[in-house]
Parts: C-alpha cells; structure tokens; sequence
C-alpha cells in the first residue's frame, strides 16, 4: 500500500502565516535593536556633552554664576548640543562657607541637564506599545545631567601637586599668631594625601638666625625643608619624624624684617629644582605686612618675584594677616605708600587666590581651602 505524503492545502496556508507572523516578529526585533542602540548612543552623545558643560561652567566658581553658565552654554554648542536646552542650576557639595556660601551667591557646583530627542526610524509601526507620550511612533526624549564643582567640594582632592609654603616668623607676630599659622600649615598637610601632594617649607627671614628648638642650620636660606612626602603616618595623621612637620613645630618669631621677594623666588627655584613635571606647582604666602626688605624697592621686587611664578604657571596663593595698616613704606617707586593689601592681591594669581584675615583668627580654614583648591581643580562629581 502507497502512503499519501502530500499535505492537506490548509495545512500550507498555515505554516504561511506562521511564516509570516514569525517574520513580523522577528522584524519588529530588529527595529526595536537598531531604534534602541540608536537611543543609547544619542543618550551617551547627550552626556558626553553635557560632562564637557559642566567642566567648563565649574572652571569659574565659586563667585561668578554668569560666566559659569555663559562657558557651560559656549562648550555643549561647541560639542554639538543645542545650547539652548540647557537647564542650568547651581548647588553646594561643601559645607565650607569659604567655598560655597548661598546668601553670597557664591557656588561651588553647577549642574547642567541637557535635554533632545532620538528619533525612532524603524518602529513606527509599533505605535501601538506607544504610551501616552508616544515615544515609540516617533520620537523618544532623552536626557543627561552632568554636575561639575572647583576646589572644596564634591570628593577628596586627587589632582598631584607640588607646593611650597612660605610662613611668616617676624617679630611682629605675636606667639598666638604665629601658633596660629603653623596650625594652618598643619592643616593643609592633613587635607593632602602623601601619595599625591608633596610640600616644601618656606620662612620670612633665613633659616640660619632661626632660634632653638630648630638647633642647627637648616639647608636652604629661605626653604630650609625641600618638598617632601613623608609628613603623614601610615593611619594619616601627622608624622613627627618628618623634617617637614618637626620644622613647623619649631618655628618661633625672629627679629628679621618682612622680605617677600626672596622667599617667593627661593619657592620658584625649588619647583624648578624639584618639582614634578605635568604636576601643579603652587606657592602659598602667609605675611603680616608689606615688603621692607630686599633688593632695590621691597615691594617691586616681590611683585616681580611674583610675576615671574605666574608666568611659569605656579599657582600663587597669598594670605594678608592682620595687613590693614601696613604699607610699602620702604619703596621709592611705582609701589610708594602703596598698602600690603593690593600688594598681596596683585602678587596673587588672580582674586580667588588671595584672602584676608584678621591678626589673631584662625588660618586653618583658609589653608585647608587653599589644599583643596589646588588639588581639586575642575571635576565631575556626578
């Protein structure tokens, strides 16, 4: 007996259609496949500009909110976003009324959301899976934020840094002041990490006439302690073994006068000697007065000493203590009865590099700022 191997012709009709629903399918997979990858790389697109924004905006904080969205607009435009989507805000990530104080307007974050639409070329057909927005029949919206901060804010400072601290020591600091200044010092190397930051020690008036407990002659005329890295223990407190921290600890006022030009080209000298390449340099300066000592004109010749570490791009740091009523008074020139107070802010790299404080308060927060400002620098904290 012959079998019959021959289908019924309804039977054909089906697999037909399971054919064809299957490829429906399979189709519609693959539109959803290159719709949402075209999604995801329109939403890295999207963030990738809104990160360039947010980094260029934090670049000018914390005191100038309408540069900081100008620059912000000016970098998403230059990275293909339409500037105008932009939503721009501002905010604190430190507590640290230094680097963020809102009744001041003063910001230490901006925060950049920028906004578009990926759209959907091959699923329109799927317009029914659509919500209410209709995102699936044409066009999806899509979003990125991006937050950038300067200086003291977000996470702990990770920028490498060179740095030399220039203390003050003349007669006119009382011990309390002086205390005052080498718990700052302290500060800021407690606010550093060893691994990342090293410190060299600067004083007003040469190491040689410096007075017991300190005993013998220190290496160096105005740096008497090169930049160092070994100023914590293992647990991050301070090492007092280190020549750096034992040096702070004893210094003591000296009769010598305020000379500022040697000790900022002494700093120069060392970053040049030693200091790490494609690393921050910075000097910090701590002074009472204005300059009466040095060569020629004293104030002229620390604001060319100055000059002269800007142009090497070290970050200079000044810090007027107690300065209100001192002058150049030793200067026959362009700097004649000029006040240590514009002295130290033309010295200074630009005006979010100087501060001024009261004789007697306290420095600590000034140089902890100072730290993370300098190993800071621009980032992105989300």
């Amino acid at each position: 007996m012959v079998k019959n191997n021959a289908r019924n012709p309804g039977e054909r009709g089906q697999t037909l259609i399971l054919f064809v629903l299957g490829l429906g399918v399979l189709m519609g997979f693959m539109a959803l496949t290159i719709d949402v990858g075209l999604f995801f790389h329109e939403r890295r697109y999207l963030q990738n500009g809104a990160d360039a924004a947010a980094l260029a905006g934090a670049q000018v904080l914390p005191d100038d909110m309408v540069a900081a969205e100008q620059l912000a607009r000016e970098y998403a435009q230059k990275n293909g976003l339409d500037p105008d989507s932009l939503d721009i805000s501002f905010e604190c990530t430190s507590e640290f009324v230094l680097a963020c104080d809102p009744s001041q307007n003063r910001w230490d974050t901006i925060v950049v959301v920028a906004h578009d639409e990926s759209p959907f070329y091959f699923a329109g057909p799927l317009s029914l899976m659509s919500g209410e927005d209709g995102c699936w029949a044409d066009a999806c919206p899509v979003s990125a934020t991006a937050a950038g901060c300067h200086g003291l804010c977000g996470s702990d400072p990770t920028i490498p840094v060179d740095v030399v601290q220039i203390l003050d020591r003349t007669g006119s600091m009382s011990d309390g002041d002086m205390q005052n200044a080498k718990n700052a010092a302290e500060t800021l190397l407690e606010t550093f990490n060893p691994d990342l930051h090293r410190v060299g020690l600067g004083v007003l008036g040469p190491s040689w006439s410096m007075s017991d407990p300190c005993q013998s002659q220190l290496p160096g005329v105005w740096v008497p302690v090169n930049l160092s890295d070994d100023y914590q223990n293992p647990g991050g407190d301070l090492n007092n073994g280190s020549r750096l921290v034992n040096t702070i600890n004893c210094l003591v006022t000296s009769s010598v006068g305020t000379n500022l030009g040697d000790p900022v080209q002494a700093a120069v000298a060392e970053l040049q000697a030693n200091g790490r390449p494609d690393t921050t340099w910075g000097i910090l300066l701590l002074t009472d007065g204005a300059a009466n000592r040095g060569s020629g004109d004293p104030c002229e010749f620390a604001a060319q000493q100055a000059d002269i570490a800007k142009a090497l791009d070290i970050d200079v740091y000044t810090v007027g203590y107690g300065t209100e009523d001192s002058t150049c008074g030793k200067d026959t020139g362009v700097w004649a009865g000029r006040t240590a107070e514009e002295l130290l802010r033309y010295m200074a790299t630009d005006e979010d590099h100087f501060f001024q404080e009261a004789q007697g308060e306290d420095l600590a927060p000034i140089f902890e700022l100072i730290a993370q400002d300098l190993a800071g620098g621009s980032r992105l904290v989300r």
